[in-house]
């Protein structure tokens, strides 16, 4: 008897006798898909998920108003700055304290973009 080349590619490849049917490679040689139980061993899990979506969904609307809340903070904030740098401050000197106060606002967004983009690097 001549062993050829066709021999060895009909022979199928070695399996672990120690693995369960369950996890045995189908035909074409990807792992067998073990079947869904009928019902949810712990039906807890799906209340869990279902609170967390429900939890995330109320953060992200808090969020959503809280910088909404902030925004119009802040847009009051530096209109009421220059009304009280425009009254107490000499009309020759206001450009100067208001380019001041406006870099320094800058400095403030840079460094909070900068953490940010620093934090989303991280992920």
């Amino acid at each position: 008897m001549t062993d050829t080349p066709d021999a060895d590619a009909d022979a199928s490849p070695p399996t672990d006798p120690d693995a369960s049917s369950d996890h045995r490679p189908d035909a074409d040689g990807a792992p067998a898909v073990d079947a869904a139980p009928d019902e949810d061993p712990d039906p807890g899990r799906e209340d869990e998920g279902r609170t967390r979506r429900l939890r995330s969904i109320l953060d992200k609307a808090a969020l959503g108003a809280f910088v909404f809340v902030a925004l119009v903070t802040a847009i009051g904030f530096y209109r009421y700055t220059g009304a009280t740098v425009r009254t107490w401050v000499d009309p020759a000197y206001q450009p100067i304290v208001l380019a001041a106060f406006n870099l320094a606002l800058l400095f403030v967004a840079a460094a909070g973009v900068s953490v940010q983009l620093r934090r989303l690097g991280e992920d």
